[in-house]
């Protein structure tokens, strides 16, 4: 019946696609003699799921994976979070529960059976394309669903460091996007399809350092039909432009009660991080301890980059640098007499004068034009709390002993979608004079 079902726009980015019963399962369990056992668990949701696909395949042989996947994800069923009025988020259960009776029963063909809104603030309008397989005319609704709002960083709201601690928990917010359906309700004769378009508007967003993330679903309903049909489709996106806000995190207070990015200093006697105090603006002084129970201050960099970034560095460049960052960490206004420094300067990454690097981390392929070996790996977020010594690395990953003198840490993290070999996809910032005695 379905020879010609082909053609399932299946996105890769919607993970899980679906869900599945996981709790207190009647299950086979090895027993010597074989057994039964009520269990619980994603070991219970997964052969549940694979039953499913082995079940529909049966009864549709002729489609491929892709194909049975868009009927299992087109006719799951969205649940709720537990104990709550608020739909999961597409995020957490995916199109929802599989409904394995109306996969295998369904004659509508839903195409795409997911929408990937991306990183915008006005994600572009989505076209969904409806199918009547059936031998008898059928009348649709199709409406939104909202579903939960979620932060990565609940607390990672504002410049108050007591709402900046660390918070991982899964919590499910009432912030909905709205959606503008063009035909809200229609009908299709048998084998006829149509196509609609919908324009989602994510919820305003003022927080974008705490990783947000908005969801729903759109709900289409067979009016009216014996079988009470009802087929889901999940949107998943991100409200603003994650390249245009850029990863660093800016104008807010750290965990440490201090704005960040910020050269800090601390007690070379003492190395608690909660201790680094505010730096004085523009230009402070450190004298790195000759023995080690001497005491000085000591310049601590503390960077948070909470957002995407698959590559980024921290140089230590001349204090007399022509470079223009995004952000500036002092007023470039105020006029300074520079100290000269000893230390080599050389050509660095994408043609920056450095006296060396300092901090270095990336994902996946690293800009072709970097030739440093040894690379820090790390995936986002990353917070960067670096204690910097006399001692830095050049291109080739070699110490190097600064001298006295004046310089200035450069921050340079590539934008989400970045073309890492290009200087002007990188935000950067440049901090306040280091003045160093050595």
């Amino acid at each position: 019946r379905f020879a010609k079902y082909r053609g399932f726009d299946v996105h890769k980015l919607l993970s899980p696609k679906v869900s599945a019963p996981g709790g207190k399962i009647l299950s086979t369990f090895p027993l010597a003699a074989g057994g039964y056992a009520v269990l619980s668990g994603t070991s219970m949701a997964a052969p549940f799921a694979a039953g499913a696909y082995a079940l529909l395949k049966t009864q549709h042989p002729d489609l491929a994976l892709p194909e049975l996947l868009g009927l299992l994800q087109s006719t799951a069923g969205s649940v709720k979070e537990h104990g709550s009025d608020i739909v999961s988020s597409a995020a957490r259960q995916g199109s929802g529960l599989i409904d394995a009776a109306a996969a295998v029963d369904t004659r509508t063909v839903i195409s795409p059976t997911e929408l990937s809104l991306r990183d915008s603030a006005e994600p572009a309008p989505q076209k969904i394309r409806i199918e009547n397989r059936s031998k008898k005319a059928k009348s649709y609704t199709v409406e939104h669903e909202p579903a939960a709002f979620h932060r990565v960083y609940n607390n990672y709201l504002g410049g108050n460091a007591s709402n900046l601690e660390f918070d991982d928990s899964v919590i499910a917010l009432p912030v909905y996007a709205d959606a503008d359906i063009s035909e809200p309700s229609f009908s299709l004769a048998a084998g006829e399809s149509t196509t609609i378009e919908v324009k989602i508007t994510p919820p305003a967003e003022k927080y974008p350092y705490s990783s947000p993330l908005y969801s729903g679903f759109l709900r289409v309903t067979e009016d009216g039909s014996d079988d009470g049909f009802s087929y889901s489709i999940p949107y998943l996106g991100v409200p603003f432009d994650q390249y245009d806000v850029g990863p660093v995190a800016k104008n807010v207070s750290s965990d440490l009660v201090h704005d960040v990015p910020a050269v800090l200093s601390f007690n070379s006697s003492n190395y608690l991080i909660s201790l680094a105090e505010p730096t004085q603006p523009n230009l402070d002084s450190y004298h790195w301890p000759k023995t080690p129970n001497d005491t000085q201050k000591v310049p601590l960099l503390r960077i948070d980059i909470p957002l995407p970034s698959l590559f980024s560095r921290v140089d230590l460049v001349p204090a007399n640098i022509s470079f223009q960052p995004d952000h500036y960490g002092f007023d470039p206004s105020v006029q300074i007499k520079y100290q000269r420094s000893d230390t080599p300067v050389y050509e660095g990454f994408l043609g920056v004068p450095t006296h060396g690097i300092i901090y270095e981390a990336g994902v996946g392929p690293l800009p072709v034009d970097d030739p440093a070996p040894a690379k820090q790996l790390f995936a986002f977020p990353q917070f960067v709390s670096s204690v910097l010594s006399t001692t830095v690395w050049d291109e080739h990953m070699r110490e190097v002993n600064f001298t006295s003198g004046d310089y200035r840490p450069l921050l340079r993290s590539l934008r989400w979608g970045g073309n890492a070999t290009d200087a002007d996809d990188y935000e950067s910032w440049l901090g306040p004079v280091i003045r160093a005695t050595v």
